[in-house]
């Protein structure tokens, strides 16, 4: 459970860091908002597993 929670805080962060630095950095936030989605689809199916 608690490595559920990280994954879910981590993916926030990298969804967050993508979404709000688009403009400055563009290649960088693009490779953290793929990463982050990926972890969130992760996050979401050990979720489902649980419930």
């Amino acid at each position: 459970m608690r490595n559920l929670i990280l994954l879910i805080v981590i993916s926030a962060f990298l969804i967050w860091f993508g979404v709000n630095f688009r403009q400055s950095n563009r290649k960088i936030a693009t490779i953290s908002l793929i990463i982050g989605l990926i972890l969130a689809i992760l996050a979401l199916l050990g979720f489902l597993q649980l419930a």
